[in-house]
């Protein structure tokens, strides 16, 4: 997989998961949302090497530097992301307005009396 694909995995494969059977299974059956957003919204990294062992796994950049090896799967990344806390600090994709993980837009001013 090239780097691209890798970091856009959780926009291509993110809706496919059942977010809500996976927070029931961590006890957190309010965090189907969350989960959702965090994998679609992260920029993904694969990482190999000696800490990751012999299979490559998900990583991604916290405040610039590579976090992980964070799990073999996307599920598992980010649910691990999330437990550690750094999924509000990470780098994240362009999702653009109309991707489901992307933030609603910012309310109008209220209007001047």
């Amino acid at each position: 997989m090239v780097p691209a694909d890798v970091q856009a995995i959780g926009q291509t494969y993110g809706d496919k998961a059942d977010w809500i059977q996976v927070a029931e299974a961590l006890g957190q059956a309010s965090c189907s949302t969350l989960l959702h957003n965090v994998a679609t919204s992260t920029k993904w990294r694969r990482m190999m090497g000696k800490k990751a062992g012999p299979v490559v796994q998900f990583a991604c950049t916290v405040q610039g530097k590579v976090h992980g090896p964070l799990g073999p799967d996307l599920v598992m990344a980010t649910a691990n992301l999330i437990a550690e806390g750094l999924h509000t600090h990470v780098s994240k994709n362009d999702l653009g307005a109309n991707h489901p993980a992307a933030p609603p837009p910012a309310a109008p001013p209220p209007a001047a009396p």
